[in-house]
């Protein structure tokens, strides 16, 4: 039987397509703030906006006739006709935020225009109007929303954790920093103030407020004219890039949108200035006459279509690699870099006499190889007098020899008795067959060149996919013991962090420890980091860190294979790289280092770490075995 919906359950029905969950109200509220030309917002929010949201601002307010109106459904002052989207200038125009918050939450609206005297209150509870006061306040508007969604226990069963609504509310918050910096905008969670923005220190100051000044000082500038629009903004340097496009900002007339084909034609422009898989950071503003686009295609008006998009992508993506290239704004790493190779490379010796010189004291053994560009200026002593033991096989699982007391079954305890025997077997075997290889050069500066006597044949192998495997083995082994070492930095390193990476970094700072690395509330999101895995090396910057935050962020779940992926990532990253010239000691070690892996003949990846090359083989190839 088909029937008519009564009016109460269109609206929730309603209501759920525009508010969905706290950060979406909080979008609508403060964006009918900044359409009142409020100066002055201050956002409030307690248990992730699903208890508790409070929006004031100093705008134009609303008479008491107006405050009437403004709840009920399709009720707005932006637009009079559809005719009107194509010159509109506003945030909002549908009429459905306030009514729709109305039906899913104890509403209460408080406002005042300065033509009035005192101002009203109007409480609203299941929809309905319960209270009306008169008091005296600013002039301005306040609308406080309790209770989300306990009305309809079906939409509020699906809301995520409080933390996980809050971190959304957070990143709402950031989009609208950002996108309104003549606005001072003020968020407060949980009584306690995460971030406020000043006019007067324009977008790049209000970026280093929200970011952190290591942010803003890795920005570049541009601005693009024409008859048709204006783009401006800034996009980071070669220097910075995150392991997401959480960093990623795009406005159109100051509205935040999501548009895949522009950050595809930015991304394309550091193609081979950052590495693969990473992404650069940027605050795109496009302004343009409002009867150019459409933003009435998508119910939060984060999706809008261009009538001219292909000349302004073409615009955007040639005036960036112009910044990028032209302009010189690629960083001189590689060129300095390129004067540290043309001075020579420091070999091991002078490597480890820099090292005492810095009076860095430690028992351990040489256990990596420093990345050769980077052993110069080491400046780092080892946390708690770090031991490590000397030249022990690592092993990933424990011995498996069993006595009589621990198995009764003399068939089982043989068996592993057998296995056990044929493992060291191997490991001898693998030991002999790297103790016997000879060194006769490097090529490419990349792979290592032996000899074996006995029998004869060359053995090339890739310094990188070695290295990258004998850290591998040697950090897996020290997470599954919970005995990574540390080395602890003489300044520590200063993050400055978004506040969902903030809390996100104290509430894993046992999973960070486990990792070797030592993190501590340094201020208001900012986390000092005392202390790196020792077996990295010499430290690689803030970039390793912002990685894995942003890893922690989309996981699923934090399980082994989770960690241990994050172990080759970063074993990878921190192994010498093709190209780096290796003194003789360093080869030494690395291949000495290989006879000791459990696996030495692949990297993590699983690419050969070694190819071999037989008389035959070379015979076959000069056509000599007829």
């Amino acid at each position: 039987m088909i029937r008519i919906l009564d009016q109460e359950t269109i609206q929730k029905i309603s209501a759920g397509e525009v508010i969905h969950r706290p950060g979406n109200l909080i979008k609508e509220l403060v964006e009918n703030s900044i359409d009142a030309k409020a100066s002055r917002v201050q956002v409030n929010i307690k248990n992730g906006g699903i208890d508790y949201v409070q929006v004031s601002d100093n705008g134009c307010g609303m008479t008491p006739e107006d405050m009437k109106l403004a709840v009920l459904p399709h009720s707005t002052s932006k637009l009079s006709s559809f005719s009107d989207l194509e010159v509109l200038t506003t945030m909002g125009f549908r009429g459905e935020a306030l009514a729709s918050i109305k039906a899913v939450c104890q509403l209460t609206v408080i406002s005042k225009t300065n033509e009035q005297e005192i101002g009203q209150e109007h409480v609203y509870i299941n929809n309905q109007l319960s209270e009306y006061t008169e008091l005296g306040m600013n002039t301005g508007t306040v609308v406080r929303c309790e209770n989300l969604f306990e009305n309809i226990p079906v939409r509020k069963k699906f809301l995520k954790s409080s933390q996980a609504e809050g971190n959304y509310v957070t990143e709402i918050m950031y989009r609208l920093a950002i996108g309104n910096p003549h606005v001072e905008i003020q968020y407060v969670k949980d009584d306690k103030v995460i971030f406020q923005t000043n006019p007067k220190d324009g977008l790049r100051g209000n970026l280093a407020r929200l970011f952190g000044n290591d942010y803003a000082s890795n920005l570049l500038p541009f601005e693009i004219q024409n008859e048709h629009f204006s783009i401006t903004g800034y996009i980071s340097n070669s220097r910075y890039y995150r392991g997401n496009r959480s960093m990623q900002y795009t406005y159109v007339n100051h509205r935040y949108i999501q548009d895949d084909n522009i950050k595809s034609r930015i991304e394309e422009c550091y193609q081979g200035l950052i590495p693969n898989g990473r992404f650069p950071a940027f605050q795109l503003f496009i302004n343009l006459d409002a009867s150019l686009i459409d933003v009435n295609i998508h119910p939060n008006k984060e999706k809008i279509k261009f009538s001219f998009d292909h000349k302004l992508f073409n615009v955007l993506k040639e005036e960036i690699n112009s910044l990028l290239y032209e302009k010189h704004a690629v960083p001189n790493m590689i060129q300095e870099n390129v004067k540290k190779h043309k001075k020579g490379i420091m070999n091991l010796s002078d490597y480890i006499e820099k090292y005492n010189q810095n009076s860095i004291k430690s028992n351990s053994d040489i256990n990596t190889i420093p990345s050769v560009y980077e052993k110069e200026n080491l400046k780092y002593e080892v946390k708690n007098n770090v031991q490590t033991e000397p030249s022990k096989s690592i092993r990933f699982n424990f011995d498996l020899t069993t006595t009589k007391e621990e198995s009764s079954n003399y068939y089982e305890t043989f068996l592993k008795n057998r296995e056990n025997y044929l493992e060291q077997e191997n490991k001898k075997k693998k030991k002999e067959f790297f103790d016997s290889l000879q060194i006769i050069g490097v090529v490419f500066d990349t792979y290592i060149v032996c000899q074996q006597r006995n029998p004869q044949k060359l053995v090339f192998i890739d310094q990188h996919a070695a290295h990258e495997r004998i850290m591998y083995e040697k950090y897996c082994f020290q997470y599954k013991n919970k005995s990574v070492d540390s080395q602890l930095l003489l300044t520590p390193m200063i993050l400055n962090l978004k506040q969902d990476e903030f809390e996100l970094c104290l509430s894993r700072q046992e999973m960070f420890k486990n990792l070797g690395y030592d993190l501590r509330e340094f201020g208001p999101q900012s986390i000092a980091v005392n202390a790196v895995p020792m077996i990295l090396g010499y430290p690689k910057g803030e970039g390793m860190i912002l990685d894995l935050i942003d890893s922690f962020k989309t996981a699923v779940s934090i399980d082994p294979g989770f960690v241990e992926s994050k172990i080759i990532s970063m074993s990878c990253k921190s192994a010498v790289k093709g190209g780096n010239v290796l003194g003789k000691l360093e080869l030494n070690s690395l291949i000495e280092q290989m006879g000791r892996a459990d696996n030495p003949y692949t990297c993590p990846h699983g690419r050969p770490t070694l190819v071999e090359l037989t008389q035959s083989d070379l015979e076959k190839i000069f056509l000599r075995n007829k």
